[in-house]
């Protein structure tokens, strides 16, 4: 990482080096899992668009070997109603 690179950062606790919640980056490569939680995601069609399915597949992705899982929430499609 660069010299002026912050060498820790707060994330959630699914996964974390050490007790309090922090990464410490560069140590290995990390794995990160997409949960597309839209209901017109182009990639799974909107299987994980309620809480109840969304969780269910964040434990999916972490029992795999997900470091991070990034949401994707917000719907990018031309005309897709806006997130307010």
């Amino acid at each position: 990482p660069p010299e002026d690179a912050a060498p820790l950062q707060r994330v959630c606790p699914l996964g974390s080096d050490d007790d309090e919640g922090l990464v410490r980056w560069g140590r290995r490569t990390l794995l990160m899992g997409v949960l597309n939680v839209t209901p017109d995601s182009f990639s799974d069609g909107g299987r994980f668009d309620s809480a109840a399915a969304a969780t269910a597949h964040a434990l999916e992705l972490e029992a795999a070997g997900a470091d991070i899982i990034d949401v994707g929430a917000v719907s990018t499609r031309p005309g897709a109603v806006a997130v307010s």
